[in-house]
């Protein structure tokens, strides 16, 4: 499958699911949909490992879709320069990698967004000053947990088919520069080699036709 087809379909699911959170988020935010009285009140266990986890996830899905990439890459040690076909499947590979991890890594930031819209609102926390009407508003660590989690989504996980064709070049390209050093260690050895024979075949001109050489130049001197 080309590069361009694979980043078409993960488009397609990005914006899908950007789009998705954006509504639920916008329609909790002005309370079109409402999650009970929006007073649930949240144990602080039960905060704090909601927190703690999303702290986790936005890391740990950016970090998990560069490292599996990166250790696709050293992969490409294992292929030998001459074989073409497993050049071609690991090509095929780097782009799998690139569309399951691309997909873990939204699934994840989705969920941390998504489990932090519905503890806003059914918790809101909305704070209410006197004469000042915020039943529209509210303020809470999961409303901003929320705004994050969407910040990184559309920040940092576009897909993007330079970004794709540039690990597939860097793969092709890697192939080849070993292959390359390859040809040039054999062609320096060959040059060794031709130079030791012909050092060799000097050492081994019989005495005997040196003394005769050196005889007959004497006597066309003389």
């Amino acid at each position: 499958m080309q590069n361009s087809d694979i980043i078409k379909q993960l488009k397609t699911t990005y914006y899908i699911m950007v789009v998705a959170l954006t509504l639920y988020f916008t329609l909790i935010f002005f309370r079109i949909i409402e999650l009970g009285d929006g007073n649930l009140t949240l144990s602080d266990w039960f905060q704090t490992w909601a927190i703690t986890l999303t702290i986790v996830a936005i890391p740990l899905a950016l970090w998990l879709f560069s490292e599996k990439l990166k250790k696709a890459m050293r992969s490409s040690k294992e292929i030998s320069a001459e074989d073409v076909q497993a050049k071609a499947a690991f090509i095929v590979g780097i782009q799998n990698t690139y569309r399951v991890f691309f997909l873990i890594r939204l699934i994840l930031l989705s969920v941390a967004a998504l489990l932090n819209i519905t503890l806003f609102g059914l918790t809101r926390n909305v704070e209410r000053l006197e004469g000042v009407d915020t039943i529209w508003f509210g303020i809470s660590n999961f409303f901003w947990f929320s705004v994050i989690v969407m910040f990184v989504l559309l920040v940092f996980c576009k897909p993007s088919e330079a970004e794709l064709e540039k690990y597939t070049t860097i793969a092709d390209t890697a192939v080849e520069t070993r292959r390359a050093s390859s040809l040039q260690t054999t062609e320096n050895d060959d040059d060794d080699n031709i130079m030791w024979w012909e050092k060799g075949k000097q050492k081994t001109v019989p005495i005997d036709s040196v003394i005769s050489e050196t005889v007959e130049d004497n006597d066309e001197t003389a």
